[in-house]
């Protein structure tokens, strides 16, 4: 470098070169860095909302199956079902026909869980069995707005015990979460 002439301000031609240049490495860097902290949150989102999405759907299964007395679906033991259906103070009538109440004071109940176009649906309604459509009214649904929830259900060679599986997915994560529930199914009742 060449000495500057007295009285002469300002920076040579290669200071600023180099000043530049170590300014575009720093945001370089501070640019790196904001990208890989966005995509850090944005995949821990995603996980947080599959592992809530696989929780609150587990945890209606759960307490459904806590009061239930009668399972129409799985029907057939040993055999997975998409659809979970049964029905709480119920039991089913000796010789066949419609289930009658346990205790004839108060109502049966029919809960159904099912799955439509990735969304998890739990209806909840008075009767037994009880028509429904899955996906309609009154419904209450886990999944949907890029969120979807696999669920299967296995009625083992135990005629009392359910197995469940739910498999929530949010983008590229996976939750899953499983369980087997024994269910006080009521022995056939005379009407």
């Amino acid at each position: 470098m060449t000495p500057r002439p007295i009285g002469r301000r300002g920076f040579t031609l290669i200071e600023l070169l180099m000043a530049v240049g170590l300014s575009a490495l720093v945001f370089a860097a501070l640019a790196s860095l904001t990208g890989t902290a966005a995509r850090h949150h944005l995949h821990a989102v995603k996980s947080a909302g599959a592992q809530m999405n696989a929780a609150l759907a587990f945890k209606d299964v759960e307490r459904e199956l806590s009061g239930a007395t009668f399972l129409l679906s799985p029907a057939l033991r040993g055999l997975e079902a998409q659809t979970l259906e049964g029905c709480a103070n119920a039991a089913p009538a000796v010789g066949g026909g419609a289930p009658v109440p346990i205790d004839p004071a108060r109502p049966m109940s029919f809960f159904a869980f099912c799955q439509a176009g990735g969304t998890f649906y739990h209806h909840a309604l008075a009767g037994c069995p009880a028509a429904y459509r899955c996906g309609s009214s009154p419904v209450t649904a886990v999944g949907g707005g890029g969120h979807r929830v696999a669920a299967a259900f296995f009625r083992p060679s135990r005629e009392d015990s359910v197995r469940v599986s739910l498999t929530a997915v949010s983008g590229d994560i996976t939750a899953a979460r499983a369980g087997t529930f024994s269910v006080a199914v009521a022995a056939g009742m005379n009407p």
